[in-house]
């Protein structure tokens, strides 16, 4: 069986994760982008992003 129908027979999600604390700031601030689209997503805590990823899996 070739790589490609391999490939096939799964489903992921690619992100880029960006973690950045403002100057003057004590939270840090949270994203993720989509590498199949531009769309970003913002998060105020680690939990939100946990939530939303906790959800992606069970979906």
């Amino acid at each position: 069986m070739s790589e490609h129908v391999e490939r096939e027979s799964y489903q992921y999600h690619a992100y880029l994760l960006r973690v950045w604390r403002e100057a003057g700031q004590e939270r840090w601030k949270l994203s993720l982008q989509t590498t199949a689209s531009p769309q970003i997503r913002y998060f105020a805590t680690l939990e939100e992003l946990v939530v939303f990823l906790a959800q992606l899996m069970h979906s």
